[in-house]
Order: structure tokens, then C-alpha cells, then sequence
């Protein structure tokens, strides 16, 4: 498959030092994605990418969020084409607009190109949602109360995460088909005779 970095670089003709997006295919082959060698009009200046916030979808397309100042935005890219907006900051969603991202933790991209991050909204919500394809317009989302981390997503078998969905206790649980499944909930699961806490 596919593997998606982030590095520093400069050209021959240039001696600044810029840092990057690239991917990398199974024969080692690698191209740019994204630099904040210029300034993004969608942005208002150059961008910053998350550390954690990447990943290659199974047909060459990366998904990145990247920020500046306090607007963050996350991004979809395929071939030789310019970044396009997934969902960002002062985009309507939900019945509400969208405030910012809460944690590049909650970030995930699954072998089958199905982003899984997380916003929250003015109305006071934050939302994780599963974006298929990066198409904001089929995007699933649900209330969480609290969040640890996305640990894994796989279309078809759900979204596994680390924290508190609305209603619910801190635990792990699996979201899918609109449904909760819990794995365990501190307070009332038992591990070795005890509770977890």
C-alpha cells in the first residue's frame, strides 16, 4: 500500500527550508502533496500540518488537516491535484457551525478511504463523524461527550473509540450502524476482580 509522511525539504534553486506532505507508493516511488511554500487563500496564511493528523486512502488519495492562526481545516488529495476542503472552520454542519477540530487524536483514515475525525460546533456539540470517500455530504456523525483517541476504522465493522459517547461512560466502544457497542466502561467493568476505574 500506500504511506503518507511529512518532512522538510528545499530545492536546488531555493535554500529555504519548507516542510511538507508527500506520499509514497509500494514501489518507493514518492510525491509531493502539500508545502506551505506559498500562502492558502482558505487558510489567510501558510499553512501548518498536524503531526498525527495524515493518512493514505487505498487509491492514492491522502486526507491531512492543516491549520493557521486559529482556523483549521481538513483537507483531501488525489494526484496531481490542488488540496480540496473536506470540512473546516465556519462550515455549516450539523445544524450548527463547525468551531474547530478538538484533538488530532480523534483522526483516522481506513483502508477503504473513509476518513473518522471530530468537530466541534457552536451549539456547544462535539461530533465525531466517519466522512466516506471524504465526502462531507455522506458523512455519519454522533455526539461524544469526551474524548482519548480513535483506535481503528473499518467500513462495514465501525469506528473504535477511546472515550465518552453522549449518554455513556469513559470506556472503549464501537460505533456502527448508529449504535453503540461497549467493550468496557470505567466504574463498571471487572478486569482481574476488580473495577476498572
Amino acid at each position: 500500500g500506500s504511506l503518507a509522511f511529512q518532512a522538510n525539504f528545499r530545492s536546488a534553486e531555493d535554500t529555504t527550508v519548507y516542510n511538507g506532505l508527500f506520499l509514497m507508493d509500494s514501489n518507493g516511488n514518492a510525491r509531493p502533496v502539500a508545502s506551505n511554500r506559498r500562502v492558502w487563500t482558505d487558510l489567510g496564511g501558510r499553512p501548518t500540518f498536524d503531526a498525527d493528523g495524515y493518512g493514505a486512502g487505498p487509491s492514492g488519495e491522502v486526507y491531512f488537516t492543516a491549520y493557521a492562526g486559529s482556523k483549521r481545516v481538513l483537507y483531501r488529495q488525489q494526484g496531481l491535484e490542488e488540496p480540496t476542503k473536506v470540512i473546516g472552520a465556519g462550515d455549516s454542519f450539523g445544524g450548527s457551525t463547525v468551531n474547530g477540530f478538538p484533538s488530532i487524536s480523534l483522526f483516522w483514515v481506513s483502508p477503504e478511504g473513509d476518513v473518522v475525525t471530530a468537530v466541534t460546533l457552536a451549539n456547544g456539540q462535539t461530533r465525531l463523524l466517519r466522512i466516506p470517500n471524504g465526502n462531507i455530504a455522506d458523512a455519519e456523525h454522533v455526539q461524544i461527550s469526551s474524548w482519548g483517541a480513535v483506535w481503528g476504522a473499518r467500513r462495514g465493522r465501525g469506528v473504535l473509540f477511546g472515550g465518552t459517547p453522549t449518554g455513556k461512560s469513559w470506556g472503549l466502544h464501537l460505533w456502527k450502524d448508529g449504535q453503540w457497542q461497549t467493550f468496557y466502561q470505567t466504574g463498571s467493568s471487572k478486569l482481574g476482580g476488580g473495577t476498572i476505574e
